[in-house]
């Protein structure tokens, strides 16, 4: 979370974990969530607390990566757990000169004006226990805001952590043991920009399919009553390593989008086309004759993944069992039935060889 708020630009709410910990367990119980990614990395995170009566979102961040897509479910996810919780409503304080417009572009109404004491005439906060001569240990908060005194080989911690939030921890080590750093697989998403847009979640298309020839890639997305509808209600931006498809109907935006194709794709050369029941997207391959594993490239960026650990990593020298163990951890609900039946497979063949040996040994 502190990694996140660095790349992203955000102060951190909680400074440490006990604070973290013990935030959790008392006013941000059941309340805060976070965002992880197929590959297990942090995408996002919104901290809320309750005061038993409103619901008070204090920090959400997002990888910019994914627009405002992440930062609108996690808004709706506190929103849910507010009203499970018995809450009357859900609130968020935007500090004046720091309103991007992001609630608004969520769909969030302005309701108040928050005002707060002037800080000079604040008293002073005073600490939950007193030492054993009856005097209040320091003002944390007071500290927090001095600059830092403690340093690191020669450097203000601040910087130091800093740049260890934007090391690769992975290709240094490498580097360290004299290998090429380059071997360490990027895990970049492509960041094509669609424009800033509210999407809403319940309005996305999860239905289509897909196929691919020797120079193209089609997409069929079924959409009921799409013949009635005007020409322009149907909006579709291609990206070189992405696509937005919009259908407008009844003041309602509904919407597919994939922003990390799996090979690049000739934008110029791309096309729809609408027809009674179904939207077909023809993407041009940049490399014709290229075969794509999947649609998106989550299927070769964990392969990559694989292979340098298996090569370089936590899975150098596995077991053919521990080999399947990681495979059926990532992977999807119709991979692990394959996985268990191999796994099922090998099982009987172990013991088929066992009982083989021992009768053997008998004879």
């Amino acid at each position: 979370m502190m990694q996140l708020c660095s790349l992203c630009g955000s102060a951190p709410l909680l400074q440490d974990e006990n604070t973290f910990k013990e935030y959790l367990s008392s006013s941000g119980t059941g309340l805060c969530w976070a965002a992880v990614s197929s590959c297990g990395e942090l995408d996002g995170f919104v901290l809320c607390s309750s005061d038993q009566m409103f619901g008070h979102l204090l920090q959400l961040v997002a990888n910019d990566a994914w627009g405002d897509t992440v930062k609108q479910e996690l808004a709706a996810q506190c929103k849910k757990a507010c009203l499970t919780q018995g809450l009357r409503q859900l609130r968020a304080a935007v500090p004046m000169g720091h309103d991007d417009g992001l609630f608004e572009r969520l769909g969030w109404k302005e309701s108040h004006r928050v005002f707060s004491c002037p800080e000079e005439e604040r008293p002073p906060k005073k600490s939950r226990k007193d030492d054993e001569n009856g005097t209040q240990e320091e003002d944390l908060e007071a500290l927090a805001k001095e600059p830092t005194k403690l340093r690191r080989d020669k450097a203000d911690t601040t910087e130091y952590y800093n740049a260890w939030g934007q090391l690769n921890v992975e290709k240094a080590l490498v580097a360290e043991y004299g290998l090429d750093p380059s071997i360490v697989p990027e895990d970049v998403v492509p960041k094509d920009d669609f424009g800033n847009r509210t999407l809403e979640p319940s309005l996305k298309i999860n239905r289509y399919s897909w196929d691919q020839s020797d120079r193209f890639v089609s997409i069929y997305v079924p959409f009921d009553g799409l013949g009635a509808l005007p020409a322009d209600a149907v909006e579709c931006i291609f990206k070189s390593h992405g696509f937005l498809l919009v259908i407008h109907k009844d003041t309602k935006q509904y919407w597919f989008q994939v922003k990390n194709l799996c090979k690049e794709i000739d934008v110029p050369a791309c096309k729809r086309t609408i027809k009674t029941d179904q939207v077909v997207l023809k993407l041009r391959k940049q490399q014709s004759s290229n075969v794509w594993s999947d649609l998106t490239d989550d299927k070769d960026r964990y392969q990559k993944k694989r292979e340098y650990r298996i090569q370089h990593g936590d899975l150098k020298g596995a077991t053919t069992e521990e080999l399947l163990a990681d495979m059926y951890q990532n992977a999807n609900d119709e991979e692990r039935a394959g996985l268990r039946d191999a796994m099922r497979i090998n099982q009987q063949k172990r013991q088929e060889e066992a009982a083989n040996s021992r009768a053997r040994r008998e004879f």
